[in-house]
This record gives structure tokens, C-alpha cells and sequence, in this order.
């Protein structure tokens, strides 16, 4: 059975359930999108620009130190061309998490100012553990994403040959 979490809510006063509602939907808004970035982004930014395991006769291909020698001129623009609408994905998926993270950021901060009616009669002596925890998830998230691209160096080095062909094709 579902139990939507503003069932999870039962209380009389009513800013007081309108305000854990929107608390609710955050935290579960974060658990969506920890789920789609493991799920549609982490593999796909890891695997980039690596060799494929086996031929089509099964055979595995020879790993080479180099990589200049491994790639024939134009592969590197072909892969980021086809890698294009993840990264596209993943530029919205960066902007949901800012919405996401500025809205619990601004919730939280009007909630915790003292000279509120709210944070006197109904949050003085709450701490909101669950949603700092949220907001550092989404953080990771963030941070996770970052660290993948900024140690890829094969994503910065395809993108680079991409954007001097466009410049190319511009002129």
C-alpha cells in the first residue's frame, strides 16, 4: 500500500502541517534525485572514454599506454557528439539540485529566524536533523558529479577537440 506523506501529516494547526508537507516533498524530492543520479549518471560519466572490453570475435583488445595512438582523428569529437544528450541530462539534473537545494536553504532559513511567530510557538526546541541530512546528500550529489568530471581526463580532452571543431565549422 502507498502512503502519500501528506497523509504523514495530522495535526490541527494548520501552518504547522503546510509547513511539514513542503518539508516532506523536499526530503523526498532528494531521495528521486540520488536515485536518478546513481542510476542515469554515475556509470555513464565512469565509463566514459574507456576501451571497450572485447571485440566482436570475443578477443580483447590490447590496452595501450598511449592514448593518441589508441583514438584515429575525429573519434574523440564522435564520442562527445554521442555522449552530447547526457550531458544535456546532466546540465537539468545540476539545475534541479540548485532549485531543490536553494528552496530547502530558504525553508530552513525561515524557519530557524527567532523573531517568527512559527519558529517561537512550534520550532524553538525541533532540530530538523532529517533535512540538513537531505541537503547534504544533494550536496554529495553535487560534489560526486564534479569529482567524476574534473578526474575524467578524457571528458576534458574530448571536449576540447569537440569545441575546436565547432569553432572550425563556425568559421
Amino acid at each position: 500500500e502507498r502512503v502519500l506523506p501528506q497523509d504523514l501529516v495530522d495535526t490541527e494547526h494548520d501552518l504547522l502541517r503546510k509547513v511539514l508537507s513542503v518539508l516532506i516533498f523536499l526530503s523526498d524530492e532528494v531521495i528521486d534525485l540520488k536515485i536518478q543520479a546513481e542510476n542515469k549518471l554515475y556509470k555513464p560519466l565512469q565509463m566514459f572514454g574507456q576501451n571497450a572490453p572485447a571485440n566482436a570475435d570475443g578477443k580483447s583488445d590490447e590496452i595501450n599506454d598511449d592514448d593518441d595512438d589508441a583514438l584515429k582523428p575525429g573519434d574523440r569529437e564522435k564520442m562527445i557528439g554521442q555522449f552530447l544528450p547526457l550531458l544535456q541530462d546532466l546540465s537539468n539534473f545540476i539545475e534541479r539540485c540548485y532549485s531543490v537545494s536553494t528552496n530547502i536553504i530558504q525553508q530552513l532559513a525561515s524557519l530557524l529566524k527567532p523573531k517568527e511567530h512559527l519558529y517561537r510557538t512550534c520550532f524553538s526546541q525541533i532540530h530538523l536533523v532529517s533535512m540538513f541530512k537531505s541537503l547534504g546528500d544533494l550536496l554529495l550529489i553535487l560534489i560526486t558529479l564534479d569529482s567524476m568530471i574534473e578526474n575524467n581526463e578524457t571528458i576534458k580532452e574530448c571536449w576540447n577537440y569537440y569545441k575546436t571543431m565547432i569553432s572550425y565549422i563556425r568559421n
